[in-house]
């Protein structure tokens, strides 16, 4: 059985007197004086508390059923998911917030700019609807997203990596980077169509999973939903029965 394990408040303390040691002192958002790139009330106020009843198991009237992005009428999909069915292997996807203005400075002052004090906040975000979820689907495994062949050579690190183990570190989650990916192109730099080919047959299992029941994809950020697609298939071709997907930010 799976034992959901929180971080301690000294243990949380500890995470961030570590960080406040190695980044800004104020926050990206507010300005306020801060030991971290993003401050405990912006965290919670701005993110964590908005968290609150969003389930990758259970629909939401707000939330397409499929994909997770919001609606704008009384149906349980959205208009993408009933027209261009763009996700049709993935069995439903999670995505927590808007990529907004404010979120964009977050993730880009994250991957870009190597701000890697937000990767504690943004594992504290997904942990909330993972632990939610592996309480009912008690052997699901968490597998990242795979980083594009030399990324971790050119910029020595991977952000999804880093989130993977840091949720595995302080949540105690059965993280396995499984998969392998060989499309060098990064997606951010091609239009829809692109997205949509470029990692076709591009991203595989290191192993076959037969047995395995349930896994959860995770990603920083949902566009077209290509990426996570690939990710699902992959797993499915090598054994797992259902796959889901969580991203911190869709646009």
């Amino acid at each position: 059985m799976y034992t959901v394990c929180m971080i301690t408040p000294l243990r949380e303390h500890l995470v961030e007197y570590a960080i406040s040691h190695c980044f800004s002192s104020s926050c990206l958002l507010c300005g306020r004086q801060s030991s971290r790139p993003l401050c405990s009330d912006c965290l919670d106020i701005k993110y964590l508390d908005k968290i609150d009843g969003l389930s990758l198991l259970r629909d939401s009237p707000h939330r397409c059923a499929h994909c997770g992005r919001p609606l704008i009428s009384r149906n349980k999909l959205c208009t993408s998911c009933l027209t261009l069915d763009v996700l049709s292997v993935i069995d439903r996807v999670l995505p927590l917030f808007y990529y907004s203005p404010a979120n964009s400075l977050l993730l880009n002052s994250w991957k870009t700019h190597g701000q890697r004090g937000l990767g504690y906040p943004f594992a504290r975000m997904m942990s909330i609807p993972i632990l939610e979820t592996l309480a009912r689907e008690k052997d699901m495994i968490i597998v990242p997203v795979p980083p594009r062949p030399g990324k971790i050579r050119e910029k020595g690190w991977d952000q999804i990596e880093e989130l993977g183990t840091l949720l595995q570190r302080y949540w105690k989650l059965p993280v396995k980077s499984i998969l392998t990916r060989t499309a060098t192109m990064q997606q951010k730099k091609l239009n829809r169509a692109g997205r949509l080919s470029n990692l076709k047959g591009c991203i595989t299992a290191k192993k076959s999973l037969v047995g395995i029941s349930s896994a959860l994809v995770i990603d920083d950020i949902m566009t077209t939903g290509a990426t996570l697609e690939s990710c699902a298939a992959a797993l499915k071709e090598s054994g797992v029965s259902r796959v889901y997907g969580c991203t911190l930010f869709f646009d």
